[in-house]
């Protein structure tokens, strides 16, 4: 009895020893097999530094590398190059539109300053020269005057007036008006009378004191409807309706105002205002 018992003892020590011994030897295989996996990546990642050394040291890895950064470097600058061009561009377009804009702003006004040009000098305002002495003494030969067209659309010719009208076909005279139409203009003895009235005439005192005879030669003229008699202030010397007859108001170009050239001679043109019962005023 106590054999079997010691003999089974001594089985179940012998099992629980090669347990133990079975477990040591699993745990120091574990122990081993990590230790190997470490060792075999190590030798792993020396191998991958390796050959990337290798490769870098090699020309053709200088060359891949070297191309990659020359590339990196290309598409960086070509950024920054498209960076730089494209307001440059931008403000060349700008400019240009500006110039183009500034410059048909300068034809805008150009065309409005001719128009403007244009319709002063056909309907309002003309400048002339005094061609000849029939005016001296209040108007000089080459005086440069400013003729006054609009006035002549708010009234008609009034005697007194000095004007400028159509007398030939490419030539323009100026002179006084003296008898508006319906007006019978006679001169007696070197006196003018209207309709019966004398009338007295100071623009030509000076021309009188100077004169060695008449200053103005006897006539009679009875002035028609439509048209208008004028003279020249030098008598003496004047070609007017005492040779051409009354002329139409129609001719009539405009009244001259101011005398601007020389500017020494600046001046408002002198003229004559009449009723029907006063002398000049």
């Amino acid at each position: 009895m106590d054999r079997s018992q010691r003999h089974e003892e001594d089985s179940h020590s012998d099992l629980h020893k090669d347990s133990e011994q079975k477990l040591e030897n699993q745990s120091t295989s574990s122990e081993n097999n990590s230790s190997e996996l470490e060792a075999n990546q190590q030798d792993q990642d020396k191998a991958i530094e390796r050959v990337n050394s290798m490769e870098q040291d090699t020309p053709l890895g200088q060359a891949s590398l070297e191309q990659e950064i020359s590339s990196e470097q290309e598409t960086s600058d070509g950024e920054e190059s498209r960076e730089d061009e494209w307001p440059e561009e931008t403000e060349g377009n700008t400019a240009t539109k500006k110039e183009k804009n500034e410059t048909w702003e300068w034809v805008k006004a150009l065309g409005i300053a001719i128009i403007i040009a244009v319709v002063i000098r056909m309907f309002l305002f003309a400048p002339i020269v005094v061609d000849g002495t029939s005016m001296v003494p209040t108007l000089q030969h080459n005086e440069r005057l400013i003729v006054n067209k609009a006035i002549y659309y708010l009234q008609e010719p009034k005697r007194g007036d000095i004007l400028v009208f159509h007398a030939e076909l490419n030539k323009d005279w100026i002179k006084r008006v003296i008898g508006e139409p319906g007006d019978i203009v006679e001169v007696r003895n070197d006196e003018l009378y209207i309709n019966g009235e004398r009338m007295n005439e100071p623009y030509l005192d000076e021309s009188k004191a100077l004169a060695s005879g008449a200053l103005t030669n006897d006539f009679y003229e009875e002035v028609p409807e439509g048209h208008i008699f004028v003279m020249g202030d030098n008598r003496q010397n004047s070609r007017d309706s005492r040779s051409i007859g009354s002329i139409s108001i129609d001719t009539v170009v405009g009244r001259a105002d101011i005398v601007f050239w020389p500017f020494s001679d600046f001046q408002f043109v002198k003229r004559a205002y009449w009723d029907d019962s006063a002398d000049v005023q």
